[in-house]
């Protein structure tokens, strides 16, 4: 009897420690364990992603209160030649972890690896890893309405929509050629990831005349 108790106790241990956990809610919201994949989708060349992850493990410790993650790394060696991972801060909450894509990085598919750490509290590390499509695609601009009728000298309004279509929030430069004479200026708008934007971008044209504006 006392040998089955035994035998009890270390698979319900055992299955406790398997049942370790970390939760990502930023830029997709997946749960995951040791071995898994998470998909982040697309992101271009230079842009930086942010990983975000709450500290809670889905484990109890010794004290039977919530057991915690310290920290989320990149795995140095998992990633390619010109890409920079930045590991979270200890016992920041959430967990945030960066990753710089090369700006040399050529569109296609790339993996790297995560792993989470405690410092005090016994949970098994969990490594994970993590993939992206890098493509130079990744904003969508539309300009409404198509076309605008202005005096010389007085500004046509446009709204400009952006849709950033990477897993990286990400600031973009919205600027206008092909009218000579024109007031022209560059707007810098930040995008969240996977996010709109809108925009009223003004142009002055000092000269009469039809244009076809880029």
């Amino acid at each position: 009897m006392k040998t089955k108790n035994a035998l009890f106790i270390v698979l319900l241990i055992t299955f406790l420690a398997s049942a370790a956990q970390v939760k990502i809610v930023s830029p997709v919201e997946q749960i995951i364990t040791e071995g898994q994949v998470l998909d982040l989708g697309i992101v271009g060349p230079g842009q930086k992603i942010e990983i975000v992850a709450h500290r809670e493990s889905g484990e109890k410790n010794v004290g039977g209160t919530n057991a915690l993650w310290d920290q989320i790394q990149i795995v140095g060696g998992s990633l390619e030649p010109g890409w920079q991972g930045v590991a979270s801060q200890l016992y920041e909450s959430p967990l945030k972890a960066f990753v710089i894509i090369s700006k040399n990085a050529g569109d296609g598919t790339y993996e790297f690896q995560v792993k989470t750490v405690d410092e005090y509290e016994g949970l098994t590390p969990i490594t994970f890893k993590v993939r992206v499509q890098v493509s130079k695609d990744v904003l969508e601009l539309v300009a409404e309405p198509s076309s605008r009728k202005a005096g010389a000298g007085q500004p046509a309004l446009f709204f400009i929509k952006l849709r950033n279509k990477s897993s990286a929030s990400d600031a973009f430069e919205v600027t206008a050629s092909g009218l000579p004479g024109a007031s022209k200026y560059t707007r810098k708008v930040f995008v969240s990831h996977n996010a709109e934007q809108g925009i009223a971008y003004e142009l002055i044209v000092g000269e009469k005349g039809e244009y076809d504006i880029v």
